[in-house]
């Protein structure tokens, strides 16, 4: 833990200390965005319990240099009395970038909250019901979010030994499976939920494509100046055929791509939506044999049907699939 100090004193870009009460103070040019400390203290009570009492914390940096995340992911370090004894705690938290008038952070950032507040306890009740355990995500100190909340509170899943998969690599087989079953979870839970209440989550319908007009433009913009990108890299690698595919794609692949992303009912169901490799966790045991599979990240939730997460994802693992396939294959015909 960083030595603590009253806030508005000097602060480092890797942590920041304050004792409870000193909390809200200026933010130095090179620190990090601050926590506040009412969001600490109501995150410990949801967590730990009404009597647990705040003595101090710390923010500490949680992510690097090119993870690429929508928010700016930190974290706190807590000291907590409750009756006689001293604990600690630690939570990640998420906090809506402070970009002004962007819709798209509003957006995203709303549409988390409600996952985890709105969706999930539903989505576990009906995974109870069935026998199962509940979807293998953080867990959530809140019960309920607003418009105006700016800072989301979510177990420190590194107390539980989950790490990041190596993003720089395609994802094996064991890897794979295990985050198809769990997406199988999500998505036979949320079928047997929209059942009941098809019309009671308007969030899950809102798109970058859709939310608003300025999302819209950004959108039309980031897809087709991805595909002239792709062009581009196509020409260099002497590919006319792909130059030519991607240049006759961009004007009209936001249309594209709105069109694929549309509910389609009676196939819809909840998705993550955004299943990449650095949006999921996974923990190991002996001779890092995969055990469990954990999905964060969830701000792009969306109903709509499941192969657009299984396409997301396999983008992230094909290639070492097909090699491991055919290695296997390979070495079966040896025997």
């Amino acid at each position: 833990m960083a030595d603590e100090q009253p806030a508005g004193g000097k602060t480092s870009l890797h942590s920041l200390s304050v004792k409870a009460g000193q909390g809200g103070g200026a933010r130095s040019h090179v620190a990090p965005m601050r926590v506040r400390e009412e969001g600490v203290e109501r995150a410990l009570r949801q967590d730990q319990g009404s009597s647990a009492r705040l003595l101090s914390w710390s923010q500490h940096s949680f992510t690097n240099k090119g993870d690429n995340y929508v928010a700016e992911v930190t974290s706190v370090r807590v000291k907590y009395q409750v009756k006689a004894q001293i604990r600690d705690a630690s939570y990640v938290v998420k906090m809506r970038r402070g970009r002004p008038d962007s819709h798209f952070d509003d957006m995203v950032f709303l549409k988390e909250g409600k996952f985890y507040t709105v969706l999930l306890p539903l989505l576990n009740a009906e995974l109870t019901r069935a026998g199962q355990e509940p979807l293998r995500v953080p867990r959530c100190c809140h019960t309920d979010w607003e418009e105006h909340e700016s800072q989301l509170f979510l177990e420190d899943l590194r107390l539980r030994h989950f790490k990041m998969y190596d993003r720089r690599k395609p994802l094996t087989v064991a890897h794979a499976s295990l985050t198809v079953r769990e997406l199988a979870r999500l998505h036979a839970a949320s079928v047997l939920l929209l059942a009941k209440s098809p019309k009671a989550f308007p969030f899950l319908s809102w798109e970058m494509c859709n939310y608003s007009q300025q999302t819209q433009k950004a959108f039309e913009a980031l897809i087709s100046g991805s595909l002239d990108t792709a062009s581009e890299l196509a020409r260099a690698a002497g590919r006319m055929d792909m130059q030519e595919w991607f240049s006759s794609l961009a004007p009209r692949g936001a249309d594209l791509l709105s069109a694929l992303i549309h509910p389609a009912p009676p196939f819809d169901v909840i998705g993550h939506g955004d299943c990449w490799v650095n949006n999921l966790l996974f923990r190991y045991c002996f001779h890092h044999v995969h055990v469990v599979v954990c999905a964060c990240h969830t701000h792009v939730c969306v109903s709509s049907v499941p192969s657009l997460c299984l396409t997301c994802h396999s983008a992230a693992c094909i290639v070492h699939i097909s090699s491991s396939i055919a290695a296997a294959t390979q070495e079966k015909s040896l025997y």
